[in-house]
């Protein structure tokens, strides 16, 4: 059949089960072209893009008695820093850079002449929760507008990534500037049951129909957590989907979802009356009123200026150069 003039000719010839299996053998070669040429392209890429040189950086938040917050910036920590930072362990930090404010926060930065003092004073735990889903939870006060959420990838966007639990309560999870860049794209796939941490709230995105959340540096995505609180929310929401069919769940909320983003509005929204219909109309009626009166006022100053006709011709520069350049005719740039 390769080597024929017309191979159209044998497949007169060729049964109903023959033609499907030559066209199947020839999609599974057009694949594995296709792959091959993928996988080449890929190794090129890797090879011309030089290697990135990451610098690790450990951000902590710190909390004093008095509830004054700030974060904490370290380049390049070893691992007895690291060991260091407990939650609910009381320091004390000598020779630390203070950066400003961001957010409302004080921002500060550690350096080499940095000292850390572990201070001998019973720990003062902050338990740690898992918010749930509900919109009734979401609006409660949470300390430094963060949350724990734990929920099923129902649907990725460029920038946004939306859960659900079973009870098709929806959350989403913004990304700025988007899931790729920030290295969250191979993690966070629909059908996947993750556990979000350090989630910043906004208060104006609650009165949306679907309450969000923002992805800050100090965001952590995970589908096996070690922390105890979203570990227990994880093993929680396991055991309710055992009993349903997850699939169903995700159609559910993928069904809620859609019809929640055709018709988003903002709550509290006052409906447009016929007042408002009769103020928009009369505000076009003026609009109209308005555009006549001004091409009229452009066509008389128009008529004025064809009075007076073409301007004289000017007179020739007297130049003492004695140059032929600057004697030239002047030719108008090509466009």
């Amino acid at each position: 059949m390769e080597s024929g003039s017309d191979p159209e000719v044998f497949q007169n010839f060729m049964s109903a089960e023959q033609l499907k299996t030559a066209d199947k053998y020839f999609w599974e070669q057009k694949d594995k072209k296709f792959k091959n040429i993928q996988l080449k392209i890929e190794k090129q890429l890797e090879e011309e893009i030089p290697p990135r040189k990451v610098i690790p950086l450990l951000k902590v938040r710190l909390l004093e008695p008095e509830s004054k917050h700030c974060s904490l910036t370290i380049w390049r920590p070893s691992t007895e820093i690291i060991n260091l930072f407990i939650e609910g362990c009381r320091l004390s930090f000598f020779n630390v850079t203070p950066n400003g404010y961001r957010n409302g926060e004080l921002q500060l930065s550690a350096g080499k002449q940095t000292r850390y003092e572990v201070l001998n004073h019973e720990k003062k735990v902050f338990p740690r929760t898992t918010t749930p889903l509900d919109i009734k939870s979401l609006t409660m006060f949470h300390m430094f507008n963060e949350i724990d959420v734990v929920g099923i990838v129902i649907q990725v966007t460029p920038n946004t990534v939306y859960i659900c639990d079973t009870q098709l309560n929806l959350f989403g999870v913004h990304f700025w500037p988007g899931l790729k860049e920030l290295g969250w794209n191979k993690l966070l796939v629909p059908e996947r049951i993750v556990a979000a941490s350090n989630l910043q709230l906004h208060q104006e995105i609650l009165s949306w129909n679907i309450p969000y959340g923002y992805c800050s540096d100090l965001s952590l995505f995970s589908t096996n957590p070690s922390q105890h609180h979203l570990a227990n929310a994880m093993a929680n929401l396991k055991e309710e989907i055992k009993g349903k069919d997850i699939l169903n769940i995700i159609m559910q909320s993928t069904t809620k979802l859609k019809s929640l983003l055709a018709h988003r509005n903002y709550a509290g929204a006052p409906p447009c009356t016929n007042k408002c219909k009769d103020n928009v109309s009369l505000s076009h009626k003026r609009d109209a009123d308005e555009t006549d009166c001004t091409e009229s006022s452009v066509k008389k100053k128009m008529k004025l200026l064809q009075k007076y006709g073409e301007p004289p011709p000017l007179s020739p520069l007297c130049l003492n150069s004695r140059s032929k350049v600057v004697k030239r005719q002047f030719c108008a740039p090509n466009s």
